[in-house]
């Protein structure tokens, strides 16, 4: 991966609100273009005159650094990013001044929860001397978390490394919560993992699904480091953590949850000599605080774990006589495992970076291969999932289209006909043209049809297919067609009833079980509204335990927003006119908008609640609330 990549891969995971920073050629352009093209609006310091700087600081390295500086500055004509003149005297300090006043301008514009992160690209064994080395000394000091890139190493020359940890949301036998397991990869060993220059991958979602495969077993034999992160005590990374045991000497280091009972992932091992890291964070995610922290801690650890005299870590090399060599398959399958090991490598490496050109011919190359079918469409499904999360949509469901949903493992099946139709979901909503949009609706229902007709299917299935009911709901309201509305609206009920039932701890189809009720209840008037009614607010009993079981660690974004969300629920229920103060409900959406969260959370609560003000809820109460969101969009009315 190329350093645009490395740096496309950190924001991506790291997700900032904002970035701030210079823009001489080098470092200061490559991270400014990623943060523009994941949707960030820099806030851009110069010394002096932007032609000025040009001269100074761009000009010298030639015309095609001048082509990307001129293309940067015009994102903020365009209103796309900030630009802050100092208009500093130029004399021998002021790139050194500037570095201070870039620091104290960040901070200036941090929020209450938030972390300033200092990213920095540079060769390794720098003499100090260089601009980039002040900035990087300057955050050190002030006790800011440094990422250090080496934009010069070789992809060939760095150490492999491999994580093995579940995909999604698993549910902790510790706790009985459903803990996402993504963002501690995005938010903490992506990080770290750039920083000490590692090549990395993580085990891919056909492992998730309990496949076992060849390219697997090869990575987590062959890599210098693992990392097994003991979340919900997954058995798919005990079983690989096993593997990496049997297979490798070092180095090997375990990570462990603390969900804020002070304890963490404890009693799985009792081997003093097993490198174990802790972290704190929440079943939904972690804090910036909680980031940077774990960050940290694992740096310290890996940073100790790779010196060639560390200590051997597994109990198997320790307690036997055992020689450590490079796994390679045996010599009659080695054509066709070679080619399927290079081809997932070549998957792993395309997922993190990330861009959709490359996964597109990456998908290319796997479809041509000798290798098996079932290994190609595995590898599909993860360019497919790579492909949605990073906005691709109409290449995603392209990917998916036109092949067979694989007949083998349940889990497996399950993931890609979720997969295909979260894609066509997502398609749907960026679609103008409603009867496209409906088109794709449909296709993506009948792809879950099949999960749906499981006697027990998952919270997530239902929650997938109710939310495509909730945005047809939606489309109908704006247009007018009631009646066209409440026969989706039914489906929704129908549909997060049954993730409710399955799953009555998952607060997120709960909070819209409530809703979806109260509506039919009170704004369409069925016949059975009563019984509407009754339901809405036994299931509002249950989904305020759930969230009052967090503890305050685990009250996260999503948490409070339903917490907030299920006061505005019992309100209306009591008063569906809205003539009552709404004071505490607005305190409540309030406090969850102090917090950490993705500009893309703020949206979705806001679109929550103008459906609500479409389906007939009182417009002074739904006004009222949306009055607190920070970035408001104009209501569709």
């Amino acid at each position: 991966m190329d350093v645009s990549g490395r740096v496309r891969s950190l924001l991506s995971g790291l997700r900032p609100r904002l970035m701030v920073g210079a823009a001489a050629s080098g470092s200061d352009l490559v991270i400014l273009e990623q943060a523009l093209s994941q949707g960030l609006k820099p806030h851009i310091v110069l010394p002096f005159a932007p032609d000025r700087f040009r001269q100074t600081s761009v000009e010298s390295r030639g015309p095609a650094w001048v082509g990307r500086y001129q293309a940067v500055l015009a994102q903020v004509r365009q209103g796309r990013a900030v630009l802050e003149v100092l208009g500093e005297p130029e004399d021998d300090e002021v790139y050194t001044r500037t570095n201070g006043r870039l620091l104290a301008r960040a901070e200036e514009l941090r929020l209450d929860g938030e972390e300033i992160i200092t990213l920095l690209l540079r060769p390794a064994g720098a003499d100090g001397r260089s601009v980039t080395d002040d900035l990087g000394a300057r955050a050190e000091s002030a006790g800011l978390l440094v990422l250090d890139l080496d934009c010069r190493r070789r992809l060939a020359d760095r150490r492999s490394a491999f994580v093995a940890m579940p995909y999604g949301k698993k549910l902790d036998p510790r706790t009985g919560l459903e803990i996402d397991c993504d963002p501690v990869f995005d938010r903490v060993y992506v990080p770290v993992l750039e920083d000490l220059d590692y090549r990395w991958q993580r085990s891919d979602r056909e492992t998730d699904t309990g496949v076992i495969h060849v390219g697997m077993v090869e990575a987590i034999a062959n890599s210098d480091l693992v990392i097994a992160d003991l979340t919900a005590l997954n058995p798919n990374v005990l079983y690989e953590l096993g593997l990496r045991h049997a297979l490798a000497d070092k180095v090997t280091v375990l990570t462990a949850p603390d969900l804020g009972d002070g304890g963490g992932t404890r009693g799985a091992f009792d081997i003093d000599f097993i490198r174990r890291v802790p972290y704190h964070r929440s079943a939904e995610g972690l804090t910036d605080r909680q980031a940077v922290q774990a960050i940290g801690a694992l740096r310290t650890m890996l940073a100790g774990a790779a010196e060639a005299a560390r200590a051997v870590d597994s109990p198997v090399f320790l307690w036997f006589d055992v020689a450590r060599a490079d796994l390679r398959a045996r010599s009659a399958a080695t054509p066709a495992a070679r080619l399927e090991v290079g081809l997932r490598q070549k998957v792993a490496a395309a997922r993190s970076q990330g861009a959709p050109a490359a996964l597109l011919e990456l998908a290319r190359e796997v479809d041509e291969a000798g290798v098996a079918a079932s290994a190609r469409r595995a590898m599909r499904l993860d360019l497919a999932i790579a492909l949605r999360e990073h906005g691709a949509y109409a290449e995603s469901a392209g990917l998916l289209d036109g092949v067979p949903a694989p007949e083998g493992p349940p889990p497996l099946r399950t993931l890609w006909l979720q997969a295909h139709a979260l894609a066509l979901r997502r398609l749907g909503e960026h679609e103008a043209q409603a009867a496209r949009a409906d088109q794709l609706w449909v296709r993506a229902e009948q792809l879950l049809s099949e999960l749906l007709a499981d006697q027990r299917p998952s919270a997530e299935t239902c929650g997938i297919a109710a939310g495509l009911a909730k945005r047809r709901f939606a489309r109908f309201l704006a247009a007018g067609n009631r009646p066209q509305a409440v026969v989706q609206l039914a489906r929704m009920i129908r549909l997060y009833r049954a993730g409710y039932e399955g799953e009555p701890w998952d607060y997120y189809v709960g909070i819209n079980l409530v809703a979806s009720l109260r509506l039919r209840g009170q704004r369409f008037r069925q016949p059975a509204a009563n019984d509407d009614l009754a339901e809405a607010g036994e299931v509002a009993t249950v989904v305020r335990l759930m969230v009052r079981r967090l503890q305050p660690s685990m009250r996260t974004f999503w948490a409070s927003v339903t917490g907030a969300e299920l006061a505005l629920h019992e309100y209306l229920l009591e008063h569906p006119d809205g003539g009552r103060p709404v004071d505490g409900i607005v305190r409540a959406y309030a406090e969850a908008l102090a917090q950490e969260y993705p500009p893309e959370y703020q949206k979705s609560a806001y679109d929550q609640l103008e459906i609500f003000r479409q389906a007939g809820d009182p417009p002074q109460v739904i006004d009222a609330v949306q009055a607190v969101f920070p970035d408001r969009a104009a209501p569709a009315r």
